[in-house]
């Protein structure tokens, strides 16, 4: 069953980061929303066929797309769970949302930087404004990892929670290195913020899954600890189903009659698919990292 559908309701945004998967001309030039009827549409067909309890919606900016709210609205009736993640351009409407909907704010650096890296004058300005309302999702980069130290302190004084996902692109410049993995997990650990701070990285919960065996035991039974089409999918604004909100493979469109069956169709596909530091891992059978990433950060070996 898949649980959670990260649901990109537009690619359009006034941000510049270099880090987004959705190519600049569809953000700023000619952005792609998908229309309130097809994403009501979209939702039916996710809950009948799918049983998906969980609604992440994205983009681009969210905040951008005029019935953000109608279809909160909506996806709450059809009995879902829903979340939503912006750049917190507008942070009056997240916070009139907060009420509906769970916020998650995209922050990589902490204080004025995040301006500049993500070229949007006042984003931590807006951040600040609405806070004590908003989660925190961080990318964990080369050069930022006393910001996402600051940021998870910032988000639990708040009693606020914090994912933090390492960069999965290929630029080496921007890539973590093991050693900040591991002293990001320490550093979560020692101050106690575990209940907090989650990091979202295949290594991360390798590690801590060898140190629970009944936890290792349903993930052999699972084949991977890979999310992709096991418990996550993403679509898109065109309404094209993607594996994760990561990986940029199309598996089908989501009215495809046969959607069910080509999400576990692409399933086993992605199991016997190993990445970067991945193909010659002895931990890859379980593990198996992530399948959009080179899994540089990893420290498992």
């Amino acid at each position: 069953m898949v649980e959670t559908v990260y649901f990109e309701i537009t690619t359009a945004c006034p941000c510049s980061c270099r880090i987004c998967h959705i190519p600049e001309f569809l953000r700023h030039g000619q952005p792609v929303t998908r229309s309130t009827p097809d994403v009501t549409l979209d939702l039916m067909i996710l809950k009948e066929r799918l049983s998906v309890e969980n609604l992440v919606v994205s983009g681009g900016e969210p905040t951008l797309h005029p019935d953000l709210e109608e279809i909160i609205t909506f996806a709450k009736k059809l009995g879902m769970n829903v979340a939503v993640i912006s750049n917190c351009v507008k942070p009056e409407t997240l916070k009139a949302l907060s009420d509906k909907a769970k916020i998650w704010v995209s922050i990589d650096y902490y204080g004025e930087r995040q301006d500049e890296w993500r070229g949007f004058k006042g984003l931590w300005r807006n951040y600040q404004s609405i806070a004590d309302i908003a989660n925190i999702r961080a990318t964990l980069l080369k050069d930022n990892l006393e910001d996402v130290k600051k940021l998870i302190a910032e988000a639990a004084s708040r009693g606020k929670e914090i994912t933090v996902v390492p960069f999965k692109g290929a630029s080496q410049n921007l890539a973590p290195t093991p050693k900040q993995l591991q002293q990001l997990l320490l550093y979560i650990f020692k101050q106690g913020y575990a209940k907090q701070a989650v990091i979202d990285a295949p290594s991360v919960r390798m590690f801590l899954l060898s140190k629970h065996p009944q936890l290792r035991a349903e993930a052999e039974k699972n084949g991977s600890l890979c999310a992709a089409c096991q418990t996550i999918i993403r679509v898109n604004p065109e309404g094209y189903v993607k594996p994760c909100p990561f990986l940029d493979h199309t598996i089908c469109r989501i009215t495809d009659p046969e959607i069910k069956e080509k999400i576990a169709q692409t399933r086993q596909e992605i199991l016997k698919t190993y990445t970067g530091k991945c193909k010659n891992c002895k931990y890859r059978e379980i593990c198996g990292g992530c399948r959009a990433s080179q899994n540089t950060e990893c420290f498992l070996n």
